[in-house]
């Protein structure tokens, strides 16, 4: 007999026996404080180890989409979406999007009736379903919204949650608190802008969300915090006055294109978020757009120092109803401007994130008159630093028995030449440089910056690498220093707390390339 007619057939027996819809699976209970990352179908697949780390750092639920609500769809009410791969035994609340019409008669009922034949499937491949979550785009009526949740609420299984998003101008309708009366929580999305989303500073400010947070207590129902965390950049073509908005492009390419000129304003601008405007001064082509002069290219994305300072007004405020935080959403490969799962890890964390930043000198041939090196500068998590393209946001070199030749700048974007005065002071000078500092603009998450060749004049080079990075939350990251002698590279902290734990000193941190 096919699958589907047994499945068919077990939940035409179940209703039977009176545990079908509205039968009682067991009867709700109150969902349980702690956070929940949104992950889609678009999403990679979330292997079992990263699965228990995210649940040990304070996720216990997984918001994944089952359905979109279609009442005049072929395929009936719902139509069905695979869920996303999760390891066996996870806990997830099944989501349902879509539009809610202006008719809802039996619409409810249809929706539970189908919900519990994705239950089924779903508790078929081992997982674990605490919840049903309604995501509405749009709504066509608040009376229409409150006579479906009243009906899907009294016919689907009682031992599921049922849950609803708000979007922030619902809050102003005066029968939502009527309509919220129908569900177990709710899902307010006052942090960061979903995708279909028009661009809005509200949406990012803390003080107009904590605002919000009061209008949203004053529903008097629990709920759980809905945090944005992608990032999108938006092409504004000045010729034709059309938008092109993504969220699958990187921040350094626009950085690093010289054909593109920052806006000076763009550190007032990104309040409690990041936002960067360029200006295409020549045609370009920059993340596979063609800019012509004039264009605009705007990115706005959030850092996890952001999330960590909203969590901490959150958590320190008047926020009783609130029973935890739910992260939009996992993101794709391509959406380097959003922030993943470590990120949102490291916002739920006790420790305040930094990035962890590497130094590497790597010799590559004697040439007459000295050596060429290559110098690399490596972020060994996924943080980002802040924009900086004057005082932070270098590797610094200095030679103490030489000087600096010619100098390839490769992945860097640009660098400066300096001179040790016998006072101790430094200043720029092209003579006699024994300092060089390589900027970059931005260091990514897991980037690698390597220097193209350069020359550094001595027989035998003794070399201090430091370098200085500025964080999102106005912190600055000091890495090294380093010493490069003799062919090795020492970490000057690491062996020094070596030595003050009693443990020997490594000959060298790492080895110089060759």
């Amino acid at each position: 007999m096919p699958n589907n007619v047994i499945s068919r057939l077990i939940i035409i027996a179940l209703a039977l026996l009176g545990i079908g819809c509205g039968g009682g699976f067991g009867g709700r209970t109150e969902r349980p404080e702690g956070s929940a990352l949104w992950v889609d179908q678009n999403a990679e697949t979330l292997a079992d180890e990263a699965v228990e780390a995210i649940t040990n750092g304070g996720v216990n639920d997984f918001f994944v989409p089952v359905g979109k609500l279609e009442p005049d769809g072929l395929e009936g009410v719902l139509t069905r979406l695979d869920p996303v791969k999760l390891p066996s035994q996870t806990t997830l609340t099944m989501v349902v999007e879509g539009m809610l019409p202006a008719t809802v008669d039996t619409l409810g009922e249809q929706l539970a009736e189908a919900i519990t034949q994705v239950r089924f499937d779903v508790e078929g491949r081992g997982l674990l379903p605490r919840g049903l979550h309604l995501d509405f785009r749009s709504v066509d009526s608040f009376e229409s919204l409150i006579l479906f949740l009243e009906e899907l609420k009294g016919t689907m299984d009682e031992d599921l949650l049922l849950s609803l998003s708000i979007h922030r101008d619902w809050l102003i309708e005066p029968q939502l608190k009527a309509a919220v009366k129908n569900v177990d929580f709710i899902v307010p999305f006052l942090y960061g802008q979903r995708p279909n989303e028009r661009e809005d500073s509200d949406a990012w400010d803390f003080g107009v969300i904590q605002d919000r947070l009061a209008e949203v207590e004053a529903l008097e129902v629990p709920y759980v915090l809905g945090i944005v965390t992608l990032g999108t950049a938006t092409h504004q073509d000045r010729r034709t006055n059309t938008n092109r908005r993504t969220t699958g492009q990187s921040l350094h390419p626009f950085l690093w294109e010289r054909a593109l000129k920052l806006s000076n304003a763009f550190s007032l601008e990104g309040a409690n978020r990041r936002v960067y405007e360029l200006t295409a001064q020549r045609p370009a082509r920059v993340g596979g757009w063609d800019l012509a002069q004039g264009d605009v290219v705007r990115i706005i994305r959030p850092a996890t120092t952001d999330i960590n300072e909203l969590l901490e007004i959150v958590d320190g405020g008047e926020y009783g109803r609130c029973r935890g935080y739910l992260f939009y959403r996992l993101p794709m490969t391509a959406e380097a401007l959003s922030l993943g799962v470590e990120h949102i890890m490291g916002a739920l964390g006790d420790e305040p994130v930094e990035l962890a930043v590497s130094l590497d000198a790597q010799v590559q041939r004697r040439v007459r008159g000295g050596y060429l090196f290559r110098f690399l500068v490596t972020n060994e998590n996924g943080e980002v630093s802040e924009l900086s393209m004057v005082d932070n946001n270098f590797l610094q070199v200095q030679v103490v028995n030489g000087r600096f030749g010619d100098v390839k700048v490769g992945d860097f974007f640009r660098y400066g030449l300096f001179e040790t005065k016998e006072d101790g002071s430094v200043e720029a000078s092209f003579r006699r440089p024994d300092i060089i500092r390589l900027f970059v603009p931005v260091l990514s998450g897991r980037q690698v910056v390597a220097s193209g060749d350069v020359m550094i004049r001595s027989s035998s080079p003794e070399m201090i690498l430091t370098g200085q990075f500025l964080l999102p939350d106005g912190r600055v990251v000091q890495a090294g220093p380093y010493t490069w002698k003799g062919g090795e590279l020492h970490d000057n902290k690491a062996e020094a707390a070596a030595e003050s734990n009693g443990a020997e000193p490594t000959e060298g941190a790492a080895e110089a390339g060759s």
